[in-house]
């Protein structure tokens, strides 16, 4: 199985920012998703008001390999691969091969919004690799 190595380092995602932001860490945040009630609370409870400015609206890209000749995915096929039930393309009429999934960091807004979008109420497979 093919992991790449990330020497880069990464920017905090929108959790770990809004937690900075809470902590007073820094003045201002950008967020790929809206702000949750516990960050409202936490903050009211510390005297910040926040205010929160739609100023776009972000998409997520899922992307494979084109020598899969994959036509598309389903909303329920990539929940499916996300929670390890799907876990060869064959089961999805691709080639006798391993399914690795990658996410953003587990604390990215990117990755909490495709938690709450696409996985609902279901945890993320032990064989998704956060990164």
């Amino acid at each position: 199985m093919y992991l790449p190595k990330w020497d880069a380092p990464l920017p905090p995602g929108s959790g770990s920012g809004i937690k900075m932001l809470l902590d007073g860490q820094i003045s201002f945040v950008q967020s790929s998703r809206p702000l949750k009630d516990k960050e409202y609370e936490m903050a009211f409870q510390r005297g910040i008001l926040l205010q929160q400015i739609p100023v776009a609206i972000d998409g997520i890209a899922i992307a494979v390999n084109p020598s899969l000749n994959l036509t598309g995915l389903t909303i329920k096929q990539l929940k499916d691969i996300y929670r390890g039930k799907i876990t060869n393309w064959s089961q999805l009429g691709g080639a006798e091969l391993e399914i690795t999934p990658y996410a953003r960091s587990i604390q990215s807004g990117t990755t909490d919004f495709f938690q709450y979008n696409v996985l609902g109420t279901e945890k993320f497979s032990d064989r998704v690799y956060f990164c």
